[in-house]
């Protein structure tokens, strides 16, 4: 009996009025994330508190599109000092917030990230705040900015933000293969 109506329910649902308007709301992703499609290289830095560059890897990552093109996956892979990094991420545009949506998972840390935010009016830089784990655990209030160059470039940068400034601790730049 349980499964009869999970069927039911099933074949029914998609088609309720409430989900017909949303699938009609939904539209592809800004072009801030089809300009992101492809496989590029990674060069990745790492800052100190201080500043200085703490240590410096290049690694590859591929941006598909996925689920009808409403969402951009990220796959990134790389070497962090001797051991594997992988990374992934989702990002999409939310219709109903209006805002610019995501998350991020690696195999350096159990922290879901979630971060949402605005592009730029020229569509070119996307800013979003979340929370970001940082040295032995802790979360705190983050800045990540992702910034188009061109139609091969584009540079990720993460800040922690609160306090007497804003400590920049990551910079990807992304050059197309």
């Amino acid at each position: 009996m349980k499964t009869t109506l999970v069927i039911i329910l099933a074949l029914i649902l998609p088609f309720t009025p409430e989900l017909q308007q949303e699938k009609k709301s939904a539209r592809p992703l800004p072009q801030h994330f089809s300009q992101r499609l492809g496989t590029f290289r990674a060069e990745m830095e790492f800052y100190q508190p201080s500043g200085e560059i703490a240590f410096k890897t290049v690694g590859t990552q591929v941006n598909t599109l996925i689920c009808g093109g409403l969402w951009l996956q990220e796959d990134l892979k790389a070497d962090m000092q001797g051991e594997a990094f992988h990374g992934r991420g989702l990002d999409g545009y939310d219709t109903k917030s209006k805002e610019c949506v995501g998350t991020w998972v690696d195999s350096m840390s159990s922290h879901l990230m979630v971060h949402k935010g605005k592009l730029d009016a020229g569509g070119r830089k996307l800013v979003a705040t979340g929370q970001i784990e940082v040295e032995g655990g802790g979360l705190k209030p983050g800045r990540l900015e992702t910034l188009l160059i061109d139609k091969n470039h584009y540079e990720f940068r993460m800040y922690i933000v609160g306090g007497a400034k804003e400590l920049l601790t990551m910079k990807i730049r992304f050059t197309r293969k």
